[in-house]
C-alpha cells in the first residue's frame, strides 16, 4: 500500500486572544531558511501542554507579546530543552489550510527558547 503525505497535511493556526492581530499559521512541514532547519507539526492528544516551535513565534507580528520571559526545562520528548510558557490567553485550531476546526482557548502552551544559556 502506498501512503500519500499530501492527503495528511495538518496545519495549525495560533492567535493571541487578547490581541487577535498577533497570529501565525504553520503547515505540517516547513523549512526555515534563516536557521536552516525543518519544523514539523506533531499533535500529541495525550500531552498536557501544546508545544510550538520557536519558528512559529518568529512568524508573528509581535513575537514576544504573550510569552513569559522565564523558561523551564522540558521533560519527556524534548528533555532538557529550554521552553517558555504563555503569559496571555491563546487560541489554537487545526485544519487542512482551507477548512479549520473551532478555536480552542489554552493557557497550556509553550515554545522552544533559543536564547543563549
Amino acid at each position: 500500500m502506498k501512503f500519500s503525505f499530501a492527503k495528511c497535511q495538518v496545519h495549525i493556526w495560533l492567535r493571541c486572544k487578547d490581541d487577535p492581530s498577533i497570529e501565525a499559521t504553520m503547515s505540517n512541514i516547513e523549512y526555515d531558511n534563516n536557521s536552516n532547519r525543518t519544523y514539523r507539526t506533531i499533535i500529541d492528544t495525550g500531552s498536557t501542554t501544546t508545544t510550538v516551535p520557536y519558528y512559529l513565534r518568529k512568524k508573528m507580528s509581535n513575537g514576544r507579546f504573550g510569552w513569559s520571559t522565564h523558561f523551564f526545562l522540558a521533560t519527556g520528548y524534548g528533555a532538557g530543552t529550554k521552553m517558555n510558557r504563555v503569559s496571555k490567553r491563546w487560541e489554537i485550531c487545526i485544519g487542512d489550510g482551507t477548512n479549520w476546526s473551532e478555536w480552542v482557548e489554552t493557557m497550556e502552551l509553550a515554545k522552544e527558547d533559543f536564547r543563549k544559556y
